[in-house]
């Protein structure tokens, strides 16, 4: 039960609701590389200066054609259960366009299923500023200032720090930084190629055949292990989201959370209809820290002056 048991243990180190499932496999190559060395190099960094996601091409696009993609069909009526099919990809941009633009691209819970959990209107005034900040910057410039210090960075350092090995990002010194940041899209998108302008350099270096590999996350194969209790994920899942009678309090999250919506999530997913498998992780995450936070809350003594 060590991916259950894992992932209590780093949610209530961390003491946030952290919902990139990749914290577990970063911890456990940490964990693993302590065991030899007591520093890192990671390559956080990387794919946000340089252009190396998928999504920031569909951002591109975004900018430039979200005017008729908000005029296309409901996205429900193209997306198919396979979330890296072409069909799912256009349906999830179709929506982007129509909602928060380029923030709803890399969101586990996009605006308008945001919207079903909480039984909360969508704010159109909103969604519209939200389109216009994304279009003063580049994808990879967005992802620079918000996902990879919110998300990317804080993960490492979580992972790193409870198995006590120091890891530092090359990419993020601040001169090579700077340089990325201030290069033109033409530069860095070498012909079009995702990270085009960092592979031509590494190529100098390191054999094409590592470079031109297909770019692969660092990810786990999270919708089987809910769907097979591998590590008693699912078992946990069940015990801490459904079968808790008040598993995501309205007092901690500040929010109603609409349990009949989470259900369907989860039957669309343990049944394969849907692939919802960061949803319900996320889901996962909050229940553990609204549990965390109660405890912590009951057990903490204030102690009056003297």
């Amino acid at each position: 039960t060590y991916v259950a048991s894992d992932r209590v243990i780093l949610i209530e180190q961390l003491g946030l609701p952290f919902g990139d499932s990749s914290l577990l496999p970063t911890y456990w190559l940490c964990k693993a590389a302590r065991q030899h060395v007591k520093v890192a190099l990671a390559g956080d960094g990387g794919d946000e200066l340089f252009a190396g996601y998928d999504r920031h091409w569909a951002g591109l696009f975004l900018n430039k054609y979200g005017r008729v993609l908000r005029a296309s069909p409901s996205a429900n009526l193209i997306a198919d259960n396979n979330p890296k099919s072409s069909r799912s990809r256009l349906a999830r941009l179709v929506d982007a366009a129509k909602h928060a633009g380029y923030e709803d691209l890399g969101a586990i819970f996009p605006t308008s299923m945001f919207a079903t959990l909480t039984n909360t209107p969508i704010d159109e005034k909103w969604m519209k500023e939200t389109r216009e900040r994304s279009r003063q910057v580049h994808p990879w410039q967005h992802d620079t200032l918000h996902y990879l210090p919110n998300d990317l960075l804080r993960k490492t350092d979580t992972a790193s720090m409870a198995v006590a090995l120091e890891v530092r990002c090359p990419f993020l010194s601040r001169e090579l930084a700077a340089a990325a940041w201030h290069t033109p899209p033409s530069v860095l998108l070498p012909r079009g190629e995702r990270k085009g302008l960092l592979r031509a350099v590494a190529r100098k270096f390191i054999p094409a055949s590592i470079i031109d590999r297909p770019k692969h996350g660092f990810a786990i194969p999270l919708g089987d292990w809910f769907r097979d209790n591998y590590g008693g994920l699912r078992d946990l899942y069940l015990d801490l989201v459904i079968n808790a009678s008040d598993p995501l309090p309205d007092k901690l999250l500040g929010l109603t959370i609409n349990r009949q919506y989470v259900k369907q999530l989860t039957d669309e997913h343990m049944t394969s209809k849907r692939d919802h498998a960061q949803r319900l992780y996320l889901l996962l995450v909050f229940a553990i820290w609204c549990r965390w936070m109660n405890r912590v809350t009951r057990d903490t003594r204030v102690i009056p002056p003297s």
